[in-house]
């Protein structure tokens, strides 16, 4: 891990489709904003739960759970 980069930031711009009866959203990322190489562009495919405060799934790089 690099240590070194904790507290930098990077953006990633990302495109996707939503679809409400699934609740998936789909997305990939388009470019980027990060000088310190912290970021790649990746895929997600994710599930936006019914109260709409958590959407959890899979990139090509891993898996996560966000939460509002």
């Amino acid at each position: 891990m690099k240590m070194y980069k904790t507290g930098l930031t990077a953006i990633e711009y990302v495109q996707g489709t939503f679809d409400p009866a699934s609740r998936m959203v789909r997305l990939r990322g388009v470019r980027k904003d990060d000088p310190n190489s912290l970021v790649i562009l990746d895929r997600y495919a994710l599930s936006l739960s019914e109260d709409g405060r958590t959407m959890s799934g899979r990139s090509k790089n891993g898996s996560f759970v966000l939460r509002k």
